[in-house]
This record gives C-alpha cells, structure tokens and sequence, in this order.
C-alpha cells in the first residue's frame, strides 16, 4: 500500500500544492508571522527563500516534461503565482503589493532552475528502491 501511494502519478504535485498553499496562508494574514526586522530587505530574503522552495517543488512536479519546456513552465508558474500572492496581498488590511517582492519571488523562483536534474536524479533513485 505504502508503495502504491509513491507510485501514484499525482503524488508528484504534493508538494507544490502544500508549499503554495503555505505561501497563501502566510500571505493572508494581516500581520506577517515573521516579522523579524534585523536589516531593511529581510521580507526579500524570506520572498526569494519561499520562492525557491516552490520552484524546487514545481521542477518535482514536471518531472515528465521536456527539460527546456519544463524550466519555461516553472518559470512562468512561479512568476505568475508570486503576482497573483502580491495582487492577492493587495486585498488584507495591514498588508500591501510590493514590486520588489514580485522580483524577489521570481528570483527565487529562477534561482532553483539549476537543481532540476539533481532532483531527477534523487527522484530516479527513490523510485528504483521502492519499486
């Protein structure tokens, strides 16, 4: 059983989906959880980290796609998704949209693109031992 649910074709979208739904939640609230002001871009450090991660689940998520397709789609889905979360942000009282948190996010984001084949590979492998 326990096999069966890692070789499931949708587990793959799990963990983008919980990262970006962890983005949203953390982006909701009127205050933001980490608010820790030790230098003046620290909010961009936290953009660009999140946004990293959810890259790395995105290029998890297109594992069966073309490479060249696959960094292209990842990279407009994180880019997009960060300007819907600042559009999104737009709307919480306490809160406002930021430019610069669009870059830091689409930064992140691109920043994550280099790992795709060690994810392949770390993939590849997790599934050879299940199989």
């Amino acid at each position: 059983m326990f096999i069966k649910f890692f070789n499931n074709r949708y587990i793959k979208y799990v963990p983008a989906l919980i990262v970006s739904a962890g983005i949203f939640t953390i982006s909701h609230q009127e205050r933001p959880i980490f608010q820790v002001n030790s230098f003046e871009f620290h909010d961009k450090i936290l953009h660009l980290i999140a946004y990293y991660v959810f890259g790395l689940t995105l290029l998890i998520a297109t594992l069966n796609v073309e490479v060249r397709k696959r960094l292209i789609l990842v990279t407009l889905i994180g880019i997009f998704f960060g300007i819907s979360d600042e559009f999104h942000q737009y709307f919480i009282p306490g809160r406002d949209a930021d430019i610069w948190d669009i870059a830091a996010d689409s930064i992140g984001v691109i920043i994550s693109l280099p790992f795709w084949k060690l994810i392949d590979r770390c993939i590849f492998k997790f599934k050879k031992l299940n199989v």
